[in-house]
């Protein structure tokens, strides 16, 4: 379909091309026959207005063949797309789970999005990503504890910890916290429902 509009494009430019060259040449022979009749002053003001025509002609043009370029570079550069999606059990919704292994052997970029009660939606940067077994392993250390107030607004503990986590396409996540000063403060291990995001070429 794509080939097609493409196609259809590079005949109208060419129509474009083929018909501005005509009405120029009309133009010029318009001029050189009123300056050889002595009309310079309307040959002129017909110089200014095909001049202005030409100018404005080419000026939509190069709008028309930049819009273009910029359409077929965003075509060619890669975007977030659902890789693979699965409930609370591990069981598959959406995608697959050999389209996430491809993305990850191919080094792209990893996210995963983690749904949570009261319909919150957690979305976790895979900084450490492997395969094993058929199955996609992803890590994040960045997060630092924080919890909501009175308000309902975010902010972080007063006795903040380091909050690390681990998780994998079959459904397993495991957090482990740790204080500032390397004790532990707990541990925990769940099943959310997660959808896997890779930053991957077009098709």
């Amino acid at each position: 379909m794509k080939t097609e509009e493409k196609n259809h494009q590079t005949v109208k430019l060419t129509g474009y091309y083929t018909l501005l060259a005509a009405v120029i040449g009309g133009f010029s022979l318009i001029l050189n026959t009123l300056i050889e009749q002595g009309y310079y002053f309307a040959a002129v003001i017909l110089f200014i207005v095909l001049l202005i025509a030409i100018i404005f002609s080419t000026t939509r043009l190069s709008k028309f063949q930049i819009a273009k370029s910029i359409e077929s570079i965003s075509e060619a550069l890669p975007s977030w797309k659902l890789l693979y999606e699965h409930d609370e059990n591990g069981r598959q919704l959406k995608g697959s789970s050999k389209e996430l292994i491809d993305a990850v052997n191919n080094a792209y970029p990893i996210k995963i999005k983690l749904q949570r009660p009261n319909e919150r939606t957690e979305v976790m940067e895979a900084q450490w990503v492997f395969t094993e077994n058929g199955i996609v392993h992803a890590s994040n250390i960045d997060q630092i504890s924080l919890g909501p107030d009175e308000t309902g607004n975010y902010r972080y503990f007063a006795e903040p910890y380091h909050y690390f986590v681990i998780v994998n396409s079959a459904g397993f996540h495991h957090a482990s916290r740790f204080f500032f000063n390397g004790e532990l403060k707990s541990t925990s291990d769940g099943a959310p429902h997660m959808t896997w995001y890779g930053l991957v070429p077009p098709n």
